[in-house]
């Protein structure tokens, strides 16, 4: 779910919450290489984004829009041992929306997330979605 404020014509800023579902293997490879057993586990982090866009102004319906901003996964319930732990990185947006009505489109969005992300975090994420402009 995601949430966009205009502040001027080009400019907005868009804050958006996501749950990501994690699934483990039945082992954890340590820092030697070595492998050790562990017990097969499921768990959720939430990936939280801020972030500040340029838009493009334009006749048409496709409303393209880039943006940088900040990315942190919160990991509270996973257990220890597989290492997930919650972080932030920064991250560059990009992406369009195509509206069917003045109130209605859909988007269209693509995020590379920056720094030393963890493993399981991968660095560029792609979502599409509806939008209602009110």
């Amino acid at each position: 779910m995601a949430f966009e404020r205009s502040f001027a014509p080009h400019w907005s800023a868009e804050g958006a919450i996501a749950v990501e579902r994690h699934h483990s293997y039945p082992y954890v490879v340590l820092n030697d290489g070595s492998f050790l057993p562990i017990r097969a586990a499921r768990f959720q982090t939430y990936p939280i984004d801020v972030t500040a866009r340029y838009r493009w102004l334009n006749d048409s319906r496709w409303k393209p829009y880039l943006g940088a901003g900040g990315h942190y996964i919160a990991a509270a319930n996973a257990d220890s041992s597989f290492r997930y732990r919650s972080h932030f990185d920064g991250e560059v947006n990009g992406g369009t929306l195509f509206m069917f009505t003045p109130a209605v489109g859909v988007m269209l969005d693509g995020r590379l997330l920056l720094g030393d992300r963890e493993p399981y975090d991968s660095a560029f994420k792609v979502s599409a979605g509806l939008s209602w402009r009110f």
